[in-house]
């Protein structure tokens, strides 16, 4: 261990204040020699000195009283602490701690940390009187021009010296100078670097897009991190094997800050309609986000259509909304005829909204024979006609309920 003391020594001549002895160092049984220096700033008119004393790395000071002819001396060393001291002819035991220069209790050294998490430098010294800790930062790349660092919400300096550094950004990575001084020697200093890394995310978790069946759709995720960083597909949260068909196209592009994969998904159908994961990783975390792939196209045929009532003249017609092909159903178009004509040269249609599920057809004939079928459309097209549904009229006057 070693040590180093302040002694305070009054002269024979009362003409002068007392003197301090300090900057002296010595290991157990090894001195050096005493450096006397005249200090007016440590001088006392009093009789009186502090001895301070370090045991556990705890600081316990002692005041002595002197008379104004006392001299304090050091005689011998009884141990690795405790020296004698003479003060007007009577011994006194003193355990003195020695004022130290400042050594490394916790060194600082490089370090990294992940964007948005908190840093924690640490950069602590020992010595007596304590060392004061200062950070600085280097304006650049190049570990020069260091600036002090000023405390804030997101960065302090605690009084132990460690650097603390909350929600830490791309901003804070860079060299850093701690420093370490007492004014016993030339004092520590360390420069270390900050180097703070991303994690691989995305900027949004969810979107949906819409390709219309038969043409191409481009899936895009843009992963943001740290390279290399390693892109996989599911489809509906299952494994996803993209080269195993060959409608399927997998791109990935390195970019400045990430990675951009592209599935291409040739001639598109209603099988493609899901829900795609794309999951981005690096050395320094993981991320997903999805995307809702809808098919869009003409909706299905109607289903269930039937008469509901039907007298000699009219007929009332209901069915069930059929798939809308992930576009609104704008409208049916109801299309009949007689029994004996032909679709494409004798018939008539009606309109009917999207939100509706029946129709009353006016103006029939009694004791005639019809043929009914149905469309339904979207803003994409028109759906394959209904099954054909038969109807005979009645007489005049006559009303029957289905």
């Amino acid at each position: 261990m070693t040590f180093s003391f302040l002694i305070l020594k009054w002269p024979e001549s009362h003409e002068r204040w007392p003197k301090l002895v300090r900057h002296y160092l010595m290991r157990a049984k090894t001195f050096g020699n005493v450096i006397y220096t005249d200090d007016s700033k440590t001088q006392s008119r009093v009789g009186c000195a502090f001895f301070h004393f370090q045991t556990n790395n705890e600081i316990y000071s002692e005041l002595f009283r002197l008379s104004d002819e006392a001299t304090v001396f050091l005689a011998e060393v009884v141990g690795i602490r405790q020296a004698v001291k003479y003060i007007i002819g009577r011994q006194l035991r003193l355990i003195l701690l020695y004022a130290v220069p400042p050594r490394w209790r916790i060194e600082p050294g490089d370090t990294s940390v992940t964007k948005s998490r908190s840093a924690v430098v640490d950069c602590q010294a020992d010595g007596f009187p304590i060392p004061r800790i200062r950070w600085t930062r280097a304006e650049g790349d190049v570990a020069s021009e260091f600036r002090p660092i000023s405390s804030s919400s997101r960065l302090h300096v605690f009084e132990n010296g460690s650097l603390v550094i909350h929600s830490v950004e791309e901003g804070d990575d860079g060299h850093y100078l701690c420093q370490a001084t007492n004014g016993i020697g030339q004092g520590l200093s360390k420069v270390i670097r900050l180097s703070v890394h991303v994690a691989a995310h995305f900027k949004s978790k969810f979107r949906a897009e819409s390709v219309r069946k038969g043409e191409d759709a481009k899936l895009i995720c843009e992963a943001i991190g740290d390279r290399p960083l390693q892109i996989t597909w599911l489809k509906d949260k299952q494994s996803f094997e993209p080269q195993m068909d060959l409608r399927y196209e997998l791109t990935e592009t390195v970019l400045g800050s990430g990675t951009t994969s592209e599935l291409t998904i040739r001639r598109a159908d209603r099988r493609d309609s899901a829900l795609y994961t794309c999951i981005a990783s690096n050395a320094f975390g993981q991320d997903d986000t999805n995307i809702q792939l809808i098919m869009q196209e003409p909706p299905d045929s109607p289903q269930d259509v039937k008469v509901l009532e039907f007298g000699s003249r009219t007929a009332k017609l209901g069915w069930s909304a059929p798939y809308s092909g992930n576009s609104p159903i704008t409208q049916y178009i109801l299309h009949y005829k007689e029994e004996a004509d032909r679709w494409q040269q004798k018939s008539w249609n009606i309109t009917i909204p999207g939100s509706e599920n029946n129709a009353v057809v006016r103006g029939l004939q009694p004791v005639t024979f019809y043929h009914f079928r149905l469309y339904a459309e979207n803003i994409l097209g028109r759906s394959e006609p209904s099954n054909v549904v038969h109807l005979r009229m009645d007489q005049e006057g006559n009303i029957y309920k289905l």
